[in-house]
């Protein structure tokens, strides 16, 4: 199962996305499709990114740079900022932050959802002050007496606040 924290990242080129010119020369087809590949793939660290731009800019160099080649090469190169944006946010303080607390959140998750008294609270984090954040409401003091137990057997290491709220009782 794929990690909550990877689907907040970008870290490939969204090569299906990028727009290519419908009237292009079978050399620009080629060419195209060759600066495509050249960026397929997963770039998860600067290192990466790097080999990607360079790639990228040895093939520019290698041939004819027509207005089509210029426009996908812009595209790609629109790409690969917003995922170094993306790899400098996960290499920062708060960045790690979210992205471990989503990681914990999502083993949390599954046990919450098995106690159906629990449907009602969500966490959250507060990435300013670096904790998770309890909320919701539960039907009965002895839920939330379950879901503070449930945190307790699986501490994330930060603080957690509560904002959780009896919203009534059983009989």
């Amino acid at each position: 199962m794929p990690r909550w924290s990877e689907s907040l990242l970008k870290t490939r080129v969204e090569v299906d996305a990028i727009d290519v010119p419908d009237a292009v020369t079978a050399d620009e087809s080629y060419r195209i499709k060759d600066l495509l590949f050249l960026v397929g793939g997963v770039v998860a660290n600067a290192t990466q990114l790097a080999k990607v731009r360079e790639r990228l800019q040895k093939s520019l160099a290698n041939g004819p740079k027509t207005k089509a080649v210029r426009a996908v090469a812009k595209a790609i190169e629109a790409e690969l900022a917003e995922i170094e944006r993306d790899l400098g946010w996960a290499q920062s303080r708060r960045g790690k932050f979210v992205l471990f607390t989503n990681d914990w959140m999502q083993t949390f998750h599954a046990q919450r959802k098995a106690d159906r008294e629990l449907d009602g609270v969500a966490l959250g984090v507060d990435a300013e002050q670096e904790r998770i954040v309890a909320g919701g409401s539960v039907a009965s003091p002895e839920a939330l007496v379950r879901l503070v137990q449930l945190l307790a057997a699986h501490p994330p290491g930060v603080p957690i606040e509560y904002r959780v709220v009896v919203s009534g009782t059983r009989s």
